[in-house]
């Protein structure tokens, strides 16, 4: 047996070998030479950034005894959370054509600020600019998908428990977790959690019932497709299960579209794996679809025919809302880009189709979902399901412009791949000691 060589990792080389073009270097990273403990080093550092990623996309606050974070702490906020995608991102490689439309993409979207800027009393704001930036700097990237699945459903495993626990907590309405629910997660406007929480619904640190509907819908479809995929053990069903619950119980038209999304492909796993389990849920299912039978029918007329709430005020009385939007459009015909206009109360929230024709008109809208489809087909074998659910919850909010949007992206796509391919991040590792990077072992 030879000595064994000594451990040697080229810092430099580990924090920009994931930077080069593929167009100069087809083959990954992790298996070009001369780049001794690369791989090693990297998905350590990929598991501590996925780890805080969690964190700050969890429990990072959002306010300061009840008082919503504004100004340098929510800056700073922004910035923690923009950073750790960012340097995630940095462990993996830029595809140049997405790259290249992406950078056309956002030089449109600065002449059209220029325009608005020439044509209504506006200024670009750093609020629409950068989340924008980073979207398009992760939609121009394959994400680094080598982190072992066993660390990743960790992971999402302790998130859950902790996520079921605090809903149960706000369920029962135990003062301890309310109080520091809304001393610390207040967030949207000043009563929101207040209100979502005397309401009876388990938003957890989501603030309102409609990002809380969608995380949960991510959360449960990580489950669905590890038990689909790799273990089907028992307490992954409890956890769905749980989620389908959590999700019910938000009370809302979107929350009522998951949880049905939830409810048949949770029926439709169980009906493979037990017919008498997937009964059972069916049973339990319509007793509760019987006894709340009237408040489901109200929010689905609420949905319908109701002007403030629900899909009607958003795309069959777009006017109610969006007046503004389309009075602003009339002025500058190609959107408003980056820019705030000061004497135009634009609406920014509740459907994001309408919010991103108002900042870039079709050229925007049609690109920035184009990019997301391509963006998912090229980091996930199976990219129908999150393309689904982003475009359904895009009819309830602008999603892709939030900051915790981007964040369960970037560790969802290793979760989702790892699932697809469990072996991969172990292959890797053998072909990198194939190609001659030593870790330090013997021989």
């Amino acid at each position: 047996m030879s000595p064994a060589r000594s451990t040697t990792v080229d810092l430099k080389a580990v924090l920009t070998a994931p930077l080069g073009i593929e167009a100069s270097d087809p083959s990954p990273v992790s298996e070009r030479k001369g780049v001794p403990g690369t791989q090693v080093v990297r998905v350590q550092i990929a598991k501590a950034l996925l780890l805080l990623v969690i964190v700050v996309f969890a429990f990072y606050p959002q306010s300061t005894g009840g008082v919503i974070n504004e100004g340098m702490p929510l800056y700073v906020y922004y910035g923690i959370a923009s950073g750790l995608a960012l340097l995630y991102l940095l462990l993996g490689s830029i595809k140049p054509h997405r790259l290249a439309v992406s950078l056309v993409l956002l030089v449109y979207m600065w002449f059209v600020s220029l325009v608005s800027v020439q044509a209504l009393d506006s200024q670009v704001s750093l609020a629409r600019l950068v989340p924008v930036t980073v979207v398009l700097i992760l939609f121009s990237e394959d994400i680094f998908r080598e982190v072992p699945h066993t660390f990743l459903a960790r992971v999402l495993e302790a998130l859950t428990i902790v996520v079921v626990a605090w809903n149960f907590g706000l369920i029962l309405g135990v003062n301890s977790i309310i109080n520091f629910t809304i001393r610390y997660y207040s967030q949207f406007t000043t009563f929101t959690v207040e209100t979502q929480i005397a309401g009876g619904k388990p938003i957890f640190t989501f603030g309102v019932h409609t990002h809380a509907a969608f995380f949960y819908m991510l959360l449960f479809y990580m489950w669905y497709r590890t038990v689909l995929g790799i273990h089907s053990r028992k307490r992954y069903y409890v956890y769905m299960v749980v989620l389908l619950i959590d999700t019910t119980q938000l009370s809302s038209y979107t929350a009522a579209l998951f949880a049905g999304i939830m409810a048949v492909l949770l029926l439709r796993r169980l009906w493979v794996k037990s017919v008498t389990g997937a009964l059972g849920v069916l049973s339990v299912g319509l007793v509760v679809f019987v006894m709340r039978f009237q408040q489901i029918m109200s929010y689905v007329m609420m949905a319908l025919t109701d002007p403030e709430h629900g899909l009607a005020p958003r795309y069959l009385n777009i006017q109610y809302l969006y007046a503004t939007n389309f009075e602003v459009l009339r002025i500058v015909p190609l959107g408003i880009g980056f820019t705030i206009p000061r004497q135009f109360d634009i609406y920014y929230t509740d459907s994001g189709y309408i919010v991103y024709y108002t900042m870039g008109g079709v050229v925007f809208t049609v690109a920035i979902y184009c990019l997301l489809l391509w963006f998912l087909r090229s980091n996930l074998r199976r990219y129908w399901g999150m393309m689904l659910f982003f475009m359904l919850f895009e009819l309830a909010t602008p999603s892709l412009l939030y900051v915790k949007t981007v964040l369960i992206l970037v560790f969802a796509i290793p979760f989702l791949s790892s699932v697809d391919d469990p072996g991969r991040a172990k292959r890797r590792v053998v072909e990198t000691a194939r190609v001659g990077v030593h870790t330090g072992m013997d021989e």
